[in-house]
């Protein structure tokens, strides 16, 4: 009875709570990659799996969070130093940007808002012979403009030229 009441009053309250909401509610999912850091960028775009994802949690969702770069096993690229060099040591800006583009189109098709983590915390974790260690550009001053200037920079104007761009939430970093 207990939990018939509270599931009562939960619902209740959401209902409450979207009638006296100001502006739109957002119910999300976490589905953060289908191949961990290489969906994007990184030689596993798989249209079908996202556009199959979307079409399933839309009737019960409307925002989803995916994780970019993951821990960075394949994009950003790093140059010796760790530093950032560019997007992608496994393809042209331009395939990440067409990339990219198709997975917020695929959101706006099923109406969700598309939130972009840009980094799992597991970036700063020695995962895997030595891939993820990339703390170094949070860490230092320089990490942080290697960072900005050659895959943050680049990824909002890759954005800013999207068709629904004006869909997307950026995250810099999980938990």
């Amino acid at each position: 009875v207990l939990l018939i009441l509270a599931t009562v009053s939960l619902h209740t309250l959401a209902t409450t709570s979207q009638e006296q909401a100001k502006g739109p509610v957002f119910v999300g999912i976490n589905a953060p990659w289908n191949a961990y850091g290489y969906d994007i960028g990184g030689g596993a775009w798989d249209s079908n799996w996202f556009r199959n994802f979307f079409q399933t949690v839309s009737a019960s969702s409307n925002i989803a969070r995916f994780f970019l770069h993951a821990d960075g096993r394949r994009t950003p690229s790093f140059g010796p130093t760790g530093l950032v060099t560019g997007l992608s040591s496994t393809s042209r800006d331009a395939q990440f940007e067409s990339e990219l583009h198709e997975l917020l189109g695929l959101a706006h098709e099923h109406s969700m808002v598309l939130q972009i983590c840009l980094w799992s915390f597991d970036m700063c974790k020695d995962m895997h012979h030595g891939q993820g260690l990339h703390a170094r550009i949070i860490g230092t001053n320089e990490g942080v403009r290697s960072y900005v200037k050659y895959a943050l920079l680049p990824i909002l104007a890759m954005l800013e030229r999207a068709p629904h761009s004006e869909h997307v939430i950026i995250e810099v970093m999980n938990e």
